[in-house]
């Protein structure tokens, strides 16, 4: 943890737990979070970002999005029907 005057790396969540923001703020700062809303301790923030949950012991890490399919070969494709085609007026 930082000590003096250094800063802290803080994650701040609304109502529901969602990590809404992280902020680097000074040790000994006294800045007011808006209403509804928690700043979590240093530790507790640890490995925070926008979008993740605080589950009321420690952050869930948000859930990564499926991967996307390949990007599909139209032109092959197009070659491949096109092949078919011809086959088929034979």
């Amino acid at each position: 943890m930082a000590k003096g005057g250094g800063r802290m790396r803080k994650a701040l969540i609304n109502k529901d737990g969602e990590v809404v923001n992280v902020i680097n703020i000074n040790n000994d700062s006294v800045w007011k979070h808006p209403k509804e809303h928690r700043l979590l301790t240093e530790e507790q923030s640890r490995g925070a970002n926008i979008g993740d949950t605080w589950d009321g012991s420690h952050i869930v890490p948000k859930p990564q999005p499926e991967p996307s399919p390949p990007p599909r070969d139209l032109a092959a494709e197009i070659d491949a029907l096109d092949a078919r085609v011809k086959s088929l007026e034979k």
